[in-house]
């Protein structure tokens, strides 16, 4: 499985590099190029905000809505024999699921694939090398 990082580096799962931490460091380091270092905390967070969506495989936010209300409507479909309607779409129930779906896109925990938790345990402890990397680095 391939799970992409800020500035273009995608890594395959099985196969990390031992260079992973230097690669990180140097996308960090491009990332934060001309960045004035009374904000190198901002892009540091930033750069990890950034990394979470990747590894969610974040589109933008439209899509997102998209999506759910698809699944939402075929859902509704199969299980029911129902057709939803406008009001149905922008109901407080499906708002609040709208927005859920929103915070785990933003989660640092949470799952990231639909293989399972191997999978997903696998890229955690990846983003916490990465975050361990952005947090530590300091201009030379």
């Amino acid at each position: 499985m391939k799970v992409h990082f800020p500035r273009g580096l995608v890594f395959d799962l099985d196969n990390i590099p031992e260079d992973f931490e230097s690669q990180i460091r140097q996308a960090f380091h491009d990332f934060t190029d001309r960045t004035n270092e009374a904000y190198t905390y901002q892009d540091k967070l930033l750069f990890i905000d950034r990394t979470v969506d990747l590894l969610h495989g974040k589109c933008d936010d439209g899509a997102l809505v998209d999506e759910w209300l698809a699944g939402y409507a075929e859902h509704e479909r199969k299980e029911n024999s129902y057709f939803i309607s406008k009001d149905d779409a922008f109901s407080w129930d499906s708002m609040v699921a709208m927005v859920d779906v929103g915070r785990k896109q933003q989660s640092l925990y949470g799952e990231y694939t639909e293989k399972g938790s191997h999978e997903d345990e696998k890229i955690m402890k990846l983003l916490v090398r990465a975050i361990k990397v952005v947090m530590d680095y300091e201009e030379d």
